[in-house]
């Protein structure tokens, strides 16, 4: 197995640079924070996983659909209104940046994600693409009206997230709290109503093979240690070009912190360097971006053989 090489944003041949991916996420970043609150925040989120670990809590089997259920039923529920740039920072959280430490409201991350997500799509040019976890539905709002050439689509386990994605599809346009979010010009500000929002799992993805150009997934594997062998292998099935992986990679959390928090919630323990095992040739890889404090993540593109 070969070791991974992970690059600068800069290097992996997208246009991106760090102050443009930290630019996305400047509404939400608690400006008057100091070290001390964030000292704070740290040993606060150390002392839950230490807990979750030592108290019975540790899901040590992976975490299973109606844990996830339950979990997301509530944060999905809420709707929209976090991602209102005029909201600010109302819940922090500590991260970091090429080792500057930073406390940020994670409403913001989405938007991060879009530019980096954006980059991809106009690289490789997909006519179709999926999102397998899409939650509420974010990432989808975001870039549909960015690529309106683009068929999108978008699979979600929970009622919660599935419901209100389609909600808002069915009200027919976006609220106010998404009107400025996405950090893309919108080209089209009605194509979120074309995206095709699917309920399913992962392990088994109701798509033909290779129906899609790039398939994609924004901290999800995070949620499916206990399938990982399906859903990679449906992932690989249903792509006919792409698999882009925001995930958190094993090589993302070999600190003991890292290790320790990934292993109590039952999160995603695959390897960039097992992709190909998987039928994945990964042609770049980055972990140089903004990250929470307790949890690594890389962002890979790979070919599917």
């Amino acid at each position: 197995m070969q070791t991974q090489r992970f690059s600068s944003i800069e290097d992996i041949g997208l246009g991106l640079t760090g102050e443009a991916l930290l630019g996305a996420f400047t509404p939400f970043i608690c400006k008057d924070a100091s070290f001390a609150d964030h000292l704070k925040l740290v040993l606060k989120q150390r002392r839950a996983t230490l807990k979750r670990t030592f108290s019975g809590e540790k899901e040590t089997d992976g975490r299973q659909a109606e844990k996830i259920k339950a979990e997301y039923q509530v944060a999905w529920s809420r709707g929209y209104e976090a991602y209102d740039l005029a909201r600010g920072c109302r819940k922090p959280e500590p991260w970091h940046f090429r080792g500057k430490r930073m406390i940020l409201d994670r409403a913001g991350v989405a938007r991060m994600r879009s530019v980096m997500l954006a980059a991809v799509i106009r690289q490789i040019k997909p006519r179709r693409v999926l999102e397998v976890g899409c939650g509420n539905g974010i990432n989808l709002l975001q870039l549909a009206g960015a690529f309106p050439e683009v068929s999108f689509s978008g699979l979600e386990l929970t009622d919660a997230g599935h419901q209100v994605a389609t909600g808002l599809q069915k009200a027919g346009a976006l609220p106010e709290a998404l009107a400025g979010y996405a950090p893309e010009t919108q080209k089209d500000p009605t194509a979120f109503r074309r995206i095709n929002f699917v309920q399913g799992n992962a392990g088994k993805l109701p798509f033909e093979a290779k129906s899609f150009d790039l398939v994609f997934t924004v901290l999800a594997l995070e949620q499916m240690e206990s399938l990982r062998q399906q859903a990679l292998a449906e992932i690989a099935r249903v792509s006919s070009g792409y698999f882009l992986g925001l995930e958190p990679f094993a090589e993302a959390n070999a600190s003991f912190w890292l290790r320790l928090h990934v292993n109590a919630r039952g999160y995603f323990k695959g390897a960039v360097a097992e992709l190909p095992a998987h039928g994945f040739e990964p042609v770049w890889a980055s972990m140089d971006y903004p990250q929470e404090l307790q949890l690594g993540s890389a962002f890979v593109l790979s070919k599917v053989r």
